[in-house]
């Protein structure tokens, strides 16, 4: 993860930030910068499921890597309830407010997978 400093120079927060660490074992698709939450900070949405269907951990769950005031990350998946959850092959994302309730929703395709939520 790069930090803008501004006259064409950023500095690699990867390790201090957190990110590194928290995203490591997953194959991120889809990333999107979004504010989840509205609390005026972007966090981090990844959509996951590795290329290699043989592996033992190969199907994943996406994250929610919540920004705390631009300093570091932590993994927020578990809070996001269990359709955010769902193991598969995630590939794309959208990001749009659906319902006009003034949160972002998210909208993800996952190979071979069909679900419908109420």
């Amino acid at each position: 993860m790069l930090r803008n400093q501004g006259r064409n120079a950023f500095d690699d927060v990867t390790r201090q930030s957190g990110i590194g660490n928290l995203s490591l074992p997953l194959s991120g698709w889809s990333i999107g910068f979004i504010d989840y939450n509205n609390d005026g900070w972007k966090d981090i949405y990844s959509a996951n499921g590795d290329v290699d269907y043989l592996k033992e951990h190969s199907r994943q769950h996406d994250s929610m890597f919540q920004n705390h005031e631009g300093k570091n990350f932590t993994d927020v998946s578990s809070e996001m309830g269990a359709d955010f959850n769902f193991s598969g092959y995630q590939r794309g994302s959208a990001f749009v407010d659906l319902n006009n309730d003034g949160f972002m929703d998210i909208v993800v395709t996952s190979l071979g997978e069909r679900r419908e939520f109420s």
